[in-house]
């Protein structure tokens, strides 16, 4: 992951010298260090590293999953993140296409108190330009009463740190980003009739496997239940305890499997109708298993 981003930013910014941070010893003068958040969960030369040359901005990509932390206790890299390194940074910018990912009031409030330190943002206004509304004390109240406080003053706080990039966005009298909805071809029969999903009750099945793997826990339900969406190989075949990371768990998977539930039924039907047009198909995944599973669906849809 990391060697894919460093070629991706030399493609877009050959002018700068980009490296990963476990080879900082090798470079003397870098522009861009590019690193996974794990390499900060113990003390490490790199983690000492950085604190002595603190980085001016960083970006962390994905950042909804990290930077809220656990309501247990904060992660390892997470308590150095806001404790040693965040006060040295001059600016942090998230990139997220989701902003919550379990419960709003937590995900918000812990949220914001890894973008920046509290003395910044106790200097920090709202959008009706209101003081002390981003310090650890404000953040609790708004925990605390988030059923009675109005969504405006919750979107008020969101609005003066969020930077949204879509295709409607201007800068500097230019759109940020192509439109690249117009330029798509729909597909009306790739889309899921809820018919399709009551085929051999696959919701409920997939509900029950769901209940009995998370036991209560909203966020992993949400998560498991977007991979079992695919395939119930992630259950019966337990990949989270013996297939990531493994390089044989797929050899058996075939195309069958692949179409056991309608959104596998739709994606290999919608890849092979694109390979007779002579198309060429990009999937975009989220996660390990989704990414591993289209791999495999592509492969296979294509070749047979």
């Amino acid at each position: 992951m990391t060697k894919n981003w460093i070629d991706e930013c030399r493609k877009f910014l050959p002018d700068l010298r980009i490296a990963d941070l476990k080879e900082y010893r090798r470079h003397r003068t870098v522009n861009v260090f590019i690193t996974q958040k794990s390499v900060l969960r113990n003390h490490s030369e790199r983690r000492r590293f950085l604190v002595k040359h603190p980085p001016k901005y960083v970006i962390i990509d994905e950042c909804h999953d990290w930077i809220r932390g656990n309501k247990s206790e904060l992660s390892k890299q997470l308590r150095f993140w806001r404790e040693e390194l965040l006060p040295c940074v001059e600016a942090v910018y998230g990139l997220s296409g989701t902003i919550v990912m379990g419960e709003p009031k937590w995900d918000l409030c812990e949220s914001i108190k890894s973008v920046a330190p509290e003395n910044r943002r106790r200097k920090w206004f709202n959008t009706n330009r209101e003081p002390e509304k981003y310090t650890d004390v404000a953040l609790k109240t708004l925990y605390d009463n988030w059923n009675e406080i109005d969504v405006t003053a919750k979107q008020n706080l969101l609005v003066p740190i969020m930077l949204l990039r879509n295709e409607f966005t201007i800068i500097d009298g230019q759109p940020a980003m192509k439109n690249y909805r117009t330029m798509l071809v729909p597909m009306p029969e790739a889309k899921i009739s809820l018919s399709e999903l009551d085929v051999n009750n696959e919701r409920q099945r997939r509900e029950e496997m769901v209940r009995q793997m998370t036991k209560g826990n909203s966020t992993a339900a949400m998560v498991l239940a977007r991979w079992l969406a695919w395939s119930s190989w992630l259950v019966t075949h337990k990949w989270i305890e013996e297939g990531r990371g493994s390089k044989n768990w797929w050899n058996n998977f075939t195309l069958k499997d692949a179409m056991e539930f309608a959104r596998g039924r739709k994606l290999v039907s919608v890849l092979q109708k694109i390979k007779r047009n002579g198309g060429r198909p990009v999937i975009f995944a989220e996660y390990i298993f989704l990414l591993e599973y289209a791999a495999k669906v592509l492969h296979r849809s294509l070749i047979n």
